[in-house]
């Protein structure tokens, strides 16, 4: 079991691939910075969701880094013990290989929603998943449960945060 602090890094991107990251408790953000040193977000994970990349028989590194958003406990299992439970159980190698196929649909769907559909939708589409994942009532009617800087909610669909700022606006009027 590690903990981490806000803003701590679980792993780096670069790092050599060859752990998983089962999050008991917080979030994290898994980030990658641009030769421009712009920030781009892949996701914000939420607790009981599992951080990593499979090579297989290949070795490989991290294609992003993994920033704690607040105070974060997470389980380690090295790629081999992931590999021996894959080979024990069918049932957990269709779970894994169910996971894998969500986290490529969510990837694939934001980068849909940017392509064909523009920036203000991708933000719209981009806040619905938000909500989805965290997402909880409050007399006003929802509020998530993570906090994002509108810097970092740009970051997930590749705007500034200027352009959030106005597409905020927008939406308000």
């Amino acid at each position: 079991m590690i903990h981490k602090c806000r803003g701590s890094y679980l792993f780096f991107e670069g790092d050599r691939a060859d752990e998983f990251y089962f999050i008991r408790k917080g979030k994290v953000k898994l980030q990658k910075t641009t030769s421009d040193g712009r920030e781009i977000i892949y996701a914000v994970i939420n607790e009981g969701d599992l951080i990593g990349e499979y090579y297989g028989e290949v070795d490989g590194s991290y294609s992003y880094g993994a920033v704690a958003l607040e105070k974060v406990e997470a389980l380690v299992i090295s790629a081999g013990s992931l590999e021996d439970l894959m080979r024990e159980s069918g049932e957990f190698a269709v779970e894994f290989s169910r996971w894998v196929g969500r986290k490529q649909y969510l990837y694939q769907k934001r980068c849909r929603d940017l392509l064909l559909y523009g920036k203000r939708e991708a933000l719209a589409s981009t806040l619905l998943e938000l909500d989805a994942s965290f997402g909880i009532p409050c007399p006003e009617g929802r509020k998530l449960s993570v906090r994002l800087t509108n810097t970092e909610i740009g970051a997930l669909i590749g705007l500034t945060r200027e352009s959030v700022n106005r597409f905020f606006k927008q939406l308000e009027a």
